[in-house]
């Protein structure tokens, strides 16, 4: 079962990054991005998580859970799923050193090559295992080369009755717009204060994995007069 992504937030006090470490240590979390070492957990208790987005690959045959995280640069497996399932595989080195988003160094037990499967596609794929009892997480090593089923993974399969309800009151709006439904007539104004400044923001960047998708449904848009 797939279910919706963490957000990641950014903080930089000591009590945030403190917090963080106690969720890590809750063992719901590895965080292996070395970009960006002030990644912290809010601290305010009215926060809620949504459930992590996984999914299930086939490992030398055999199925393992992935949380998938696009801030990890590394894909990793925790000790206890290495022994569990996958301890015929020999370990070599792997020569890499893995921080948390905290600082704080995840011991490295070594580095396999294994053969991964994912609907249809079969690929040869590097898997450094991790010391403790956490999730195994697949980073963007992976997703470089494993392209995920994103629209699966993200299709809404269970409507409760409030969002049916909302769906059948607001039936124009949902509704497959056309040309014809640009809104006509009417021009939209942006006030700004007279002594604000401009301040220029890049573009977010898109994750690897989905900038196929996004493309097209730029294109999409494009050619409706959306955009």
């Amino acid at each position: 079962m797939h279910t919706v992504n963490r957000m990641h937030t950014i903080g930089t006090g000591e009590t945030d990054k403190e917090d963080y470490l106690d969720y890590m240590e809750q063992g719901t979390l590895f965080a292996t991005n070395p970009e960006n070492k002030n990644i912290s957990k809010p601290s305010s208790s009215n926060t809620t998580y949504t459930p992590a987005l996984e999914v299930e690959l086939k490992i030398c045959g055999i199925p393992v859970t992935f949380t998938v995280d696009t801030a990890a640069s590394i894909t990793v497996i925790p000790e206890v799923v290495y022994s569990k399932l996958l301890s015929s595989v020999s370990l070599g080195s792997s020569g890499v050193t893995l921080k948390s988003d905290s600082g704080n160094n995840i011991p490295v037990l070594g580095c396999m090559q294994v053969t991964v499967e994912y609907e249809g596609g079969v690929w040869k794929l590097p898997l450094v295992v991790v010391s403790g009892n956490k999730v195994a997480l697949l980073g963007r090593d992976w997703l470089k080369h494993i392209q995920l089923n994103w629209h699966e993974m993200f299709n809404v399969r269970n409507i409760t009755p409030e969002v049916e309800q909302v769906l059948r009151k607001h039936e124009q709006v949902f509704k497959a717009c056309g040309s014809e439904d640009k809104i006509q007539h009417h021009q939209a104004e942006i006030s700004v204060m007279p002594e604000s400044t401009p301040v220029f923001c890049k573009a977010r960047p898109v994750p690897y994995a989905q900038l196929e998708e996004v493309s097209k449904e730029l294109d999409r848009l494009e050619a409706r007069g959306v955009i």
